[in-house]
């Protein structure tokens, strides 16, 4: 089968011929890949600065792809909920199914072995024609159009997890910032509307994506180059500041600046892997009660639900479709900010 794999770290992927996966116990399935989302995640294993969970890296040649999409092709004797030809989902955080977490379904923060196709070097992943899956308990069975429910399992997901964080925080005549109009930041203005009353605000530098922003529920837009966010935010407010904060940059700027404009007893929630620090004075916390956290992923049970959203036509997708062999040119266009929405491989 056909594959793009990474030989070396920070140089283009290499459009490689390669074995095709084969069943190895009852329990395994092999896809055949429809769609895989591509996001800065993959750009960051790709330039060797993003490990696993675990701290490891992929061991190269190594296929990255870990929001995947695609159908049945072969499954192993034990599995029966599936059959070959099924459109699936491919959930990617597995985990030991044993821990504490894993047993509660948060298999994404497994604290035993949390692996994920396309990042920790044990799976490769979906950025081929083929993928092996280890169990059809990772696969969700699906009706629709493919190239639009891959980023789902990523962009949609961990966008939805986060936003469930701050439902309790979107009351009436409250502001909530989402700050990156992205992939995961344009399913996250939709979910913030859905779940409560709030006026929505979204920052990002690129103006092409703040103006998709606002026909995904931004109320108002600012641009953190041109503008001065601090004061456009506190003139939009009346100076109370934002409620809730969704935080998919995660870099030392967009920290800080969340933290000049949230209010007392508001909540950030980071999901960005920028790289930032934060550094918040302990008494300022306990004066405003105000709640830092992150979000990591989302569970199985969540992908249901983001699916069951799209599904009614309450939350789309915003995909800009790329052929598979044309993976390098997608990450360019990504690299350089010009993609809107989630970038889609195709086969």
């Amino acid at each position: 089968m056909k594959a793009a794999r990474l030989h070396e770290f920070g140089k283009p992927l290499q459009w490689d011929d390669v074995p095709m996966p084969e069943l190895r116990t009852g329990s395994d399935v092999i896809v055949r890949m429809a769609a895989a989302g591509l996001c800065h995640t993959d750009l960051s294993v790709m330039d060797g600065t993003l490990p696993d969970i675990r701290g490891n890296f992929p061991k190269l040649p190594f296929i990255l792809g870990h929001e995947n999409a695609g159908y049945v092709h072969a499954v192993g004797d034990s599995v029966t909920a599936l059959k070959v030809g099924d459109p699936v989902l491919v959930y990617g955080a597995w985990g030991c199914g044993t821990c504490a977490f894993c047993r509660r379904g948060e298999e994404q923060r497994c604290s035993k072995s949390p692996l994920t196709p396309g990042i920790s070097p044990e799976y490769q992943g979906g950025f081929a024609e083929f993928m092996y899956v280890p169990s059809s308990r990772y696969l969700l069975k699906v009706e629709g159009n493919l190239e639009d429910l891959a980023p789902l399992t990523d962009a949609g997901l961990t966008s939805y997890r986060a936003a469930k964080r701050v439902r309790s925080h979107l009351s009436p005549g409250s502001f909530s910032l989402v700050i990156g109009a992205g992939g995961l930041g344009l399913y996250a203005l939709q979910y913030l509307r859905l779940f409560g009353p709030t006026t929505v605000i979204a920052a990002d530098v690129a103006d092409n994506k703040l103006s998709l922003a606002e026909s995904f529920g931004a109320s108002i837009t600012l641009n953190s180059r041109k503008d001065n966010p601090v004061e456009r935010i506190a003139s939009a407010t009346g100076g109370r500041g934002v409620r809730s904060i969704l935080d998919f940059v995660g870099t030392n700027e967009t920290a800080a600046l969340s933290m000049k404009v949230l209010s007392a007893d508001g909540i950030y929630v980071d999901v960005g892997l920028g790289g930032g620090t934060l550094n918040v004075p302990l008494i300022d916390l306990i004066h405003s009660e105000s709640q830092i956290t992150g979000s990591m992923w989302g569970t199985y049970e969540e992908l249901v639900e983001v699916y069951e959203l799209l599904e009614s036509g309450k939350v789309k997708s915003k995909v800009q479709k790329f052929k598979l062999s044309d993976i390098n040119s997608a990450i360019t266009q990504m690299r350089h900010g010009e993609v809107l929405g989630r970038a889609v491989l195709t086969s």
